[in-house]
């Protein structure tokens, strides 16, 4: 979906007095969207002329439930039973490896999930902070750190607009928390201006891709579904585009109270270079992109076209 901003809006002095939104990127928008509820109120819940006559589109695009939000509504026994969840082990080992096993470090674990990966580096000693924007899985992960005596700071928000100043020595988003679902590339691309926005200055940030190299070169469908074990999620009817790497299926699940749900799901692959360019973009100077394999990530492993995911490590700038 493409906006020309120049064209529909007019300055909103509440949001700057000295440049007006139709000046801005759409990027730019995008991150001002998420942290501003003036903004948005104004295109969504209050009258206005602009929005209504100009925005029907755009009103309905950003209300609308999104697939991967109906998906956790109601599932999170049956998440920490998902086959992408077995690796937690050797994922926190690598992670402790690429910290260099600095328990000092304030560790941010974006779409935590159920909380496995924070709970596992806690219990390792780590100080670890997790943010989902699911209630439910959010609610699981509580319950989960309670029962193993364990104090995570867990917070329910969306990580295009994280609720954190630049407090973070590190950053983790792995097994697609978030990043690579959203519906537009400007939302997934603000899920790293975010990222990047609360991490101090030389962070590091680990985190995994959809590889957009795997599906010119082998079905997804067929990948999956060898993958995949029984109770889990299934998904069917993909259709890759070739002009936008998105890849189009339909999920189905049964949730946490036996419900058979099935959804449209919408899911960004992402090439090496362009990840690359996002991160350079956002100040990273240095920046690693390996296969990422289930419960053994490491710096070895070299990304072929046979990975479904990509690893990246990435160091921010440290002046």
């Amino acid at each position: 979906m493409l906006f020309v901003l120049g064209s529909l809006f007019s300055p909103i002095s509440s949001i700057s007095p000295i440049l007006p939104i139709s000046r801005l990127p759409f990027v730019s928008f995008v991150s001002l969207w998420f942290n501003s509820p003036t903004l948005k109120y104004q295109l969504l819940d209050l009258p206005h002329p602009i929005t209504n006559h100009q925005f029907p589109m755009l009103k309905k695009f950003m209300a609308e439930k999104q697939w991967y939000e109906t998906l956790y509504e109601n599932y999170g026994q049956k998440y920490d039973n998902e086959v992408f969840t077995k690796g937690t082990l050797g994922e926190c080992d690598f992670i402790e490896q690429e910290l260099n096993f600095n328990k000092a470090l304030r560790l941010l674990d974006v779409g935590c999930g159920t909380g496995r990966h924070a709970i596992e580096l806690t219990q390792r000693g780590y100080n670890v902070v997790g943010i989902d924007l699911s209630e439910t899985l959010i609610n699981r992960a509580r319950a989960k750190a309670e029962a193993a005596g364990l104090q995570i700071e867990f917070h329910q928000g969306d990580a295009r607009a994280l609720p954190f100043k630049t407090e973070f020595d590190a950053a983790i988003m792995l097994c697609e928390g978030g990043f690579s679902l959203m519906e537009t590339d400007e939302m997934n691309f603000a899920i790293l201006e975010n990222v990047t926005r609360v991490l101090k200055p030389g962070s590091k940030f680990i985190f995994t891709a959809l590889n957009g190299l795997f599906p010119l070169f082998h079905s997804v469908t067929e990948y999956l579904s060898n993958a995949a074990e029984e109770g889990n999620a299934t998904q069917d009817q993909h259709s890759f585009d070739l002009m936008t790497f998105r890849d189009r299926s339909v999920m189905e699940i049964e949730d946490d109270n036996g419900k058979q749900v099935q959804l449209q799901c919408n899911e960004r692959y992402y090439v090496p270079s362009e990840i690359i360019f996002m991160l350079r973009s956002l100040n990273y100077t240095q920046i690693d992109i390996f296969g990422a394999k289930l419960g053994a990530f490491s710096r070895e492993n070299e990304l072929r076209t046979d990975d479904m995911e990509m690893l990246v490590i990435a160091e921010l700038c440290g002046n």
